[in-house]
Order: structure tokens, then C-alpha cells, then sequence
């Protein structure tokens, strides 16, 4: 009787931890189109960051934006990079801290906050996140012209289970 008890016990505390480790809230960088559905979810976690790439409407060169989860679950810019001098590309930093290294120009020190981020998909600019290291082209997910919004938000491990197991991924 003793022992079938110490099981019940432990198969409940095993539950109960199982649902508060489910029930866990990570922040999560939210990728919706026109209609605020999400398409696409990265969890900020462990890592905080993330980059923005695409090829400059102008320069034709790469660049990338450095954006970090914010103390109060906002996204902050907090560096650009780019490979050339030019139209709509800063040259003097008025904030932050303008180098040259290796012939990319990199202004740091930079603190913009923004709720969201929204931009259009446009197929020349070949828009990308770089997330823990892996690049996803927006525009294999969005139609040229579609509105992108990038946002934060907190989602628990179980939604992000349930997402997985229903569209079949690994």
C-alpha cells in the first residue's frame, strides 16, 4: 500500500512538473503577414537576437540589422551593417559609433525601439532573418508586396509543441 502510494505521489509531481515546464512562457519573435496570422515563430531563447538582412534598394550591397529583445519585451536596433558609402546608408554617426573594419561599415552603439517592425516583401531586396545562426528567406514564405510585421510575443513550450506536431515537422 506504502509503495503504490509513493508512486501515485510520484507520477503526480511528475505531471505537475510537466505541466509548469509546458506552461512556460518564452518570448518569441512573431513573423504575421496582412492578416496578423503567424507564419513564422522563433523562440528569443537563449539567445536574444536576431539579424534582418537584405540587399539595399540602391547600393545593391547586403545589410544587416542587429536587433536584440528589449528589457520590456520590445525589439531594439542595435547595430547596421553594410559594405558600402552611399544614398540612404549613414556615413557620419550621429548615434553611435561609425567603423570601418575589413571594409564593412558597422555603426554600433545604436538603441532604437520599436513595438513591432513592419515591412513589405520585395523579392530584389532578398529579405532574410538570421535566427541562432539560420537564415529564413521571407520570400519563400510572402507574396511580393505582402505586408510583414515582426513582433515579439510570449508563447508557452506547449504551443510550440502543438505547432510542430501539427504540421508534421521534426
Amino acid at each position: 500500500m506504502k509503495k503504490s502510494r509513493q508512486r501515485l505521489l510520484s507520477s503526480v509531481a511528475a505531471g505537475l512538473a510537466l505541466l509548469a515546464l509546458l506552461s512556460w512562457r518564452l518570448p518569441c519573435l512573431v513573423v504575421t503577414g496582412a492578416d496578423g496570422r503567424p507564419l513564422l515563430r522563433f523562440p528569443l531563447w537563449p539567445e536574444k537576437q536576431f539579424t534582418l538582412t537584405y540587399v539595399h534598394s540602391v547600393q545593391k550591397t547586403p545589410c544587416y540589422e542587429n536587433i536584440e529583445l528589449g528589457p520590456d519585451g520590445d525589439l531594439v536596433l542595435t547595430s547596421t551593417e553594410y559594405e558600402s558609402l552611399g544614398v540612404g546608408l549613414p556615413f557620419s554617426a550621429g548615434e553611435g559609433k561609425l567603423v570601418n573594419r575589413d571594409g564593412h561599415f558597422i555603426l554600433t552603439g545604436l538603441n532604437r525601439h520599436f513595438a513591432e517592425i513592419d515591412l513589405r516583401a520585395v523579392p530584389v531586396a532578398r529579405q532574410a532573418l538570421i535566427v541562432h545562426g539560420h537564415r529564413f528567406d521571407l520570400n519563400n514564405t510572402f507574396a511580393p508586396g505582402t505586408l510583414i510585421r515582426l513582433k515579439v510575443r510570449p508563447v508557452t513550450l506547449f504551443q510550440i509543441f502543438r505547432e510542430k506536431l501539427c504540421k508534421g515537422e521534426d
